[in-house]
């Protein structure tokens, strides 16, 4: 039980990023909201309550992202943005 509340907390908090930092990348192909939400479903990875690898939704988004961000400036920024709103929801430094 304690864990779905943990879970849903950190989906909350992760939506709530993605209004307040999707600003953050845009101009750069994709913004840091639409990141940060393509990246949802790898919450549980890298806050370090989920397995020892990402799922496969995660690695979807990841390479969804991969293929949006095709320029050098494009993932500085997205980079910057998940500098930027990664502590507020407790990422794992380890697991980015």
């Amino acid at each position: 039980m304690a864990a779905k509340v943990v879970a849903v907390v950190q989906v909350v908090s992760l939506m709530l990023l993605v209004v307040v930092g999707s600003h953050a990348a845009e101009g750069a192909g994709v913004s840091c909201g639409d990141a940060l939400s393509a990246l949802i479903p790898c919450t549980s990875y890298l806050v370090g309550g989920g397995g020892a690898t990402p799922s496969d939704g995660c690695c979807r988004g990841a390479q969804t992202l991969d293929r949006l961000a095709a320029t050098a400036d494009a993932r500085r920024s997205l980079c910057a943005c998940f500098k930027q709103t990664a502590p507020s929801f407790g990422v794992n430094p380890q697991r980015m």
